[in-house]
């Protein structure tokens, strides 16, 4: 292994390491004295570590080995570590010493721009898990990755130089365990020294465990209202000649969790965060519901229970939309409004008190963010359906700036930097044509300076392959055909050469998404269309997001060609235009354009709902 930082004193450093789950401690160390390392070599078996390594200082000897004693897969450490500083003159100033004597106070020379920090998530079961014992949880945020744990590290910025410790919370969720008072959020203290002190959280097992063959642990972490990241441990249940109880094997591989964008200081963030969960080796259907609320009658307050979709989630969605058929203008709204309430009464009573306290408190325009595991129902559809309430309610998604975002995957982005706008639209031929889309691509160069694209097949995978090496893409659009998938057939875009698969872009090939954390626009129409054709669970938004994209808007269902450029148009201009949040400038198109079709229903943003484009840099009036 090669140190993935340049060394100011050293050159590159010679490194040697058992396996790259150490990598997270040299890079600590490298942060806090860059250029002090020479040499260091590991062997690690069975908890007996062999340290040897060379550094510039003693106070960086001193801090190599606190480390690593310290480190919870070392029982025992031999170490052997030599200070071989650099050579300067004697009335020079030991930059190592000096950084580790402030260690608490922080003082650098040069402009303060912060510290940022990285931890990594600890989730540990103290005591026996056995049914119906009562036992705790322990959730940390440590300098190194436990081995055990599922999820990538949070990156912390905006830091005060010479940092001592800071607050995250904790969501912890978990269909096997019941929580002593419903305590499900609880504080870790990240400290600069030493270990996090961690969050304990009573629980008990319950029978769900049994049925499972699992406990699953899921959490979820707050930095000043906005999740910096996600973790999950999962114990099988056994069985012994006494009892049923839970054992800690070696971890199963928990696919997508990957590591979140660096979340920083004094970032604006959602009031409600809802977080949708499956629990392994339970029903299709049954998913576990928690509401995150910055602000609730004085005090944070997290809510958390269960929703029953029955055996199939591609079921109940069916089953939910297929009274729609074709769609009457007069019956549109009175239809909607029927599925909204039906969404609403699968909720957990908890979550409805609370986000009814919520609008009691703030008006019934706060901004929501989903994070789920379930991307086929329209959450944001749900309609509030309390009589007694004191204000109007109404579909959450006409009321409220909403957004959701895929649970395991790289954070949506909250900044867009200026780019290019990247458009393609096909221009069909006499009888196909789609008049508004064109209409809409024309708007989009004329008023933003959108670069109209050939819009064929192969130039549009060459765009995602190739991305241009001379500016980055802000916003890829797509305004054209479109249709849906199912589970034997692909979704696709119709382009003038071929159709577009969805298994197209779903490869590692696509760059730009991890490149850029482009927004993509991806407005598949139909002219005339009166059905709802819904996407499926593999469509264009779960492709384009797992390759990094950093939102997609997107319909869930083919829609009406006109209706369709009418909200895209009115929510680019407030984004671009007018610098709104993305969330925010969805919801105000959405409403504008209600009444006339089922499209400004179809639309799903899937991103932050709080993200803001950092500037264009052609806008003409």
């Amino acid at each position: 292994m090669t140190s993935r930082r340049t060394a100011a004193n050293f050159g590159s450093p010679t490194v040697s390491l058992p396996s790259r789950e150490w990598e997270a401690t040299i890079e600590f160390f490298q942060r806090e004295f860059p250029g002090a390392l020479r040499t260091i070599r590991l062997s690690f078996n069975e908890g007996f570590g062999d340290l040897y390594a060379e550094v510039a200082s003693e106070a960086a000897k001193a801090f190599l080995l606190d480390l690593f004693e310290k480190h919870p897969m070392i029982r025992r450490l031999e170490a052997n570590v030599e200070v071989v500083g650099v050579f300067r003159p004697a009335n020079q100033r030991d930059a190592f010493d000096t950084a580790f004597n402030r260690l608490g106070e922080g003082a650098q020379d040069g402009k303060d721009a912060g510290e940022t920090v990285q931890r990594h998530p600890h989730i540990k079961a103290l005591g026996e898990l056995r049914v119906g014992a009562e036992v705790a949880i322990k959730v940390g945020l440590e300098v190194y990755p436990d081995g055990k744990t599922s999820g990538g590290p949070s990156d912390f910025g905006g830091l005060p130089t010479g940092w001592e410790a800071f607050e995250v919370e904790v969501i912890l969720t978990s269909l096997h365990l019941d929580f002593a008072d419903n305590q499900f959020t609880k504080v870790i203290q990240v400290k600069r020294a030493g270990r996090s002190q961690a969050a304990l959280f009573d629980v008990v097992v319950n029978e769900h465990a049994v049925e499972a063959g699992i406990v699953q642990v899921d959490a979820n972490f707050m930095f000043e209202g906005r999740r910096c990241g996600e973790a999950r441990r999962v114990f099988e249940v056994v069985q012994d000649s006494s009892n049923i109880s839970v054992a800690e094997p070696d971890p199963k591989p928990q696919a997508g969790f990957t590591n979140p964008a660096e979340i920083r200081r004094n970032m604006p963030s959602a009031e409600l965060s809802i977080f949708i969960h499956h629990d392994g080796n339970t029903s299709d259907g049954l998913f576990r519901w928690s509401g995150y609320s910055k602000i609730a009658d004085g005090e944070k307050k997290t809510t958390s229970g269960t929703i029953n979709l029955g055996s199939s989630r591609q079921s109940f969605v069916q089953q939910l939309f297929s009274r729609c058929g074709k769609l009457d203008k007069d019956a549109l709204k009175r239809t909607f409004r029927s599925v909204g309430e039906d969404l609403w009464k699968k909720m957990p009573s908890d979550f409805r008190a609370q986000y009814l306290k919520l609008v009691e408190a703030s008006g019934a325009s706060f901004p929501i963010q989903i994070y789920s595991e379930e991307p086929l129902v329209p959450w944001e559809l749900m309609w509030p359906s309390e009589p007694d309430a004191n204000v109007e309610l109404d579909h959450l998604f006409m009321n409220h700036p909403i957004a959701r975002w895929r649970v395991g995957e790289r954070e949506a982005s909250y900044e867009f930097r200026a780019g290019t706008i990247a458009s393609f639209v096909p221009d069909y031929g006499r009888g196909d044509t789609l008049p508004a889309a064109l209409a809409e691509g024309k708007w989009l160069t004329d008023r933003f300076g959108a670069i109209a694209h050939k819009p064929t097949a192969e130039a549009f995978l060459d765009l995602l392959e190739n991305p241009p090496n001379s500016t980055a893409v802000q916003l890829l659009h797509f305004a054209g055909h479109g249709a849906n998938g199912d589970q034997t057939r692909g979704a696709n875009i119709e382009m003038t050469d071929r159709p577009l698969a969805v298994d197209e872009v779903k490869q590692s090939g696509v760059k730009l998404g991890r490149r850029d954390r482009s927004f993509v626009v991806l407005n598949a129409c139909k002219v005339g269309a009166s059905t709802l054709e819904l996407e499926s669970e593999n469509g264009w938004a779960s492709a384009l997001i797992g390759n990094g994209f950093g939102a997609v808007l997107a319909p869930l269902w083919i829609v009406q060609d006109e209706y369709a450029s009418s909200l895209i148009k009115g929510t680019l201009e407030s984004f671009l235009g007018d610098q709104k949040p993305l969330g925010e400038a969805l919801r105000d198109a959405r409403k504008a354009c209600r009444e006339t079709s089922a499209t400004p229903y179809a639309y799903i943003l899937h991103g932050d709902v709080m993200a803001r484009s950092l500037g264009r840099a052609h806008i003409t009036s």
